[in-house]
């Protein structure tokens, strides 16, 4: 969920981008653009956001969501992330070990599925 200028959303299949302009968005003029998401956007948009988050990805609600697994979508990736220790999974969920956060943005820019791909 986001709140404030700027900030986005992704729910139900769509991305919601709030207006970027404070005083418009405190007086309560919600500019709002509003984007509808591929099914690789949303693979990328669970991923991505889901390796920000102490809990990580839950691998079986990736798969009933998606209806492939996601050790399938990055099959090209995901094992050099987990042979380095990059990432872990624990509980049934894909993780970004504590050793790595710094390098977070870097190790998810290659979650990024390119459309077509």
């Amino acid at each position: 969920l986001g709140l404030g200028p700027g900030a986005v959303t992704c729910l139900n299949g769509q991305r919601h981008k709030n207006g970027e302009d404070m005083r418009a968005y405190a007086a309560g003029a919600l500019e709002r653009e509003i984007e509808p998401l591929t099914r690789e956007q949303r693979m990328t948009e669970r991923v991505i956001l889901g390796l920000r988050l102490a809990e990580g990805v839950n691998l079986v609600a990736f798969a009933r969501d998606f209806g492939v697994e996601l050790h399938d979508v990055y099959a090209a990736i995901l094992p050099r992330y987990l042979d380095q220790g990059v990432l872990s999974v624990q509980d049934g969920s894909l993780r970004l070990t504590d050793a790595y956060a710094f390098v977070a943005n870097t190790v998810l820019a290659d979650f990024v599925i390119e459309e077509g791909e």
